[in-house]
């Protein structure tokens, strides 16, 4: 059933995969960036990739995650979301989207500084999940997010731009986020999204960024792709969209060429090191 010989990649050029080859027989952190539609989303085919990698290079924990209930969306195979109080939400397959998205396709926006999210794993992440990236709006009027890690608090580490870090314990099944409102300017909070990684930047991360029903054109949408991806600094990047630009109408677009290769611009001016699968 599986064909060997069928298992590779074509490429122009060898050069084009140097930072790959590099970076995979370094000893600092390898990190890949996968951009596509529902097939990732679910968590079944980027976490066995992530498992397969690790079992490699090591373990530089989990990569991206996203509390899906804030967005209306199918939660991963591994993890479970649940939330309170009223959130709006923009995703890349609603064209033009609602709120402003960044490299993880999915943005929620609450005005109720009472409104929470919590991610329950199926079971406790690696004990390399201790560092918690959260992007987030960082305006004068956003409420100071409370992470809790079961029932520990997560320790504030730094905010660098839209960027929160914090400290989680080294074993942990929830991750609990709340809302704390310090004054009477705060009145909102955006999140773009979160990611879980090691402390000491090494080992494998595979950040899976799919979003169901998007299409190549969602990702030039993505106003805050190139600052979030930037931030990642993935040694390799895979483009993994296709087919929902013809599935409704079983033909190839005439644009979708220029898509394509707008797509593949974005993604070598954000990180133009990295390796483009």
């Amino acid at each position: 059933f599986i064909k060997n010989d069928y298992n590779a990649i074509q490429f122009k050029d060898s050069k084009v995969l140097n930072t790959f080859y590099s970076n995979w027989n370094s000893n600092k952190r390898f990190s890949v960036l996968h951009l596509g539609d529902s097939h990732l989303q679910n968590e079944n085919l980027p976490n066995k990739c992530r498992q397969l990698i690790q079992e490699l290079l090591g373990d530089g924990g989990i990569g991206l995650i996203q509390p899906f209930s804030i967005v209306k969306s199918y939660d991963a195979s591994f993890y479970k979301s649940t939330h309170s109080g009223t959130w709006t939400y923009g995703k890349s397959y609603i064209l033009p989207p609602k709120l402003t998205l960044g490299v993880r396709g999915m943005s929620a926006k609450t005005e109720d500084d009472k409104a929470t999210f919590e991610i329950a794993f199926n079971k406790s992440p690696s004990s390399q999940n201790t560092i918690l990236t959260v992007f987030y709006s960082n305006i004068a009027e956003s409420y100071g997010p409370i992470i809790m890690a079961d029932t520990i608090a997560a320790v504030f580490l730094s905010k660098t731009g839209d960027v929160l870090k914090y400290q989680l314990p080294s074993k942990f099944s929830k991750i609990k986020f709340l809302l704390n409102k310090t004054n009477e300017i705060q009145n909102q909070f955006t999140l773009y999204g979160m990611s879980l990684s090691n402390s000491d930047d090494s080992a494998a991360v595979w950040h899976n960024a799919g979003v169901g029903a998007c299409q190549y054109k969602s990702l030039l949408y993505e106003d805050k792709y190139e600052e979030q991806a930037a931030y990642l600094n993935p040694d390799l990047v895979i483009v993994d969209y296709g087919t929902n630009d013809f599935l409704y109408t079983n033909k190839i677009p005439e644009q979708l060429k220029s898509e394509i290769e707008k797509v593949v611009a974005k993604v070598k001016k954000t990180n133009p090191r990295a390796s483009i699968i």
